[in-house]
């Protein structure tokens, strides 16, 4: 195999094709790292923004069709006499999926850009930017509810409504949501006054 190797690849890439069991340790060593200390604190959020936008979009589908998902989904993408149409897409890039679907993955890293795949062999892709990404890194206040307030105060009311459970660890699968641990703000929404 290394004898072998395509006259391309230097440095580090070099190194991993002709021995790959150390490269691959380290590669993993690296994404992990990369993982906890880039992706992880802001994976809830992120994560929230995408099952949000599957969400709407299933809805748009059930309620309109195939126009509803692409309706508000990029400005360079129009839905037509049931055919999609790509904004300054080459006419050499058209496809007919003939029944192949077409993926479409919604993304928090892609604004204000529209990656597609439309080329042969291959499943047709289109990666749009996530719906509300503007609002990823916001950090609003929950709203106090009036009922513990008056116990214990606006300002440890307000604390407590502030608080996010952690992010689960990247390894778990996320857990339904009538499994899912109550945090302190999510059992402070059921505050309510009784008389």
């Amino acid at each position: 195999m290394a004898d072998e190797a395509p006259g391309s690849l230097t440095g580090g890439a070099l190194e991993l094709y002709q021995d790959p069991a150390p490269g691959l340790d380290r590669l993993v060593r690296a994404v992990e790292a990369f993982w906890r200390l880039a992706m992880a604190p802001h994976w809830a959020r992120m994560r929230n923004l995408l099952e949000g936008d599957l969400l709407y979009r299933t809805r748009q589908f059930a309620e309109r069709g195939p126009a509803g998902v692409f309706t508000d989904m990029h400005p360079a993408i129009r839905w037509e006499d049931r055919t999609l149409h790509l904004e300054d897409r080459p006419e050499e890039l058209s496809r007919t999926l003939n029944g192949e679907g077409l993926l479409l993955a919604p993304s928090v890293f892609v604004w204000p850009h529209l990656p597609y795949r439309t080329n042969s062999p291959g499943q047709a892709a289109i990666t749009y930017p996530v719906r509300a990404i503007a609002t990823l890194w916001e950090r609003g206040t929950a709203p106090v509810p009036g009922a513990l307030a008056a116990v214990i105060g606006r300002s440890r009311a307000l604390l407590l409504g502030e608080l996010d459970p952690p992010p689960p660890p990247p390894t778990w699968p996320a857990a339904p949501a009538w499994r899912r641990r109550a945090s302190p703000s999510s059992s402070l929404c059921c505050c309510r006054p009784v008389w």
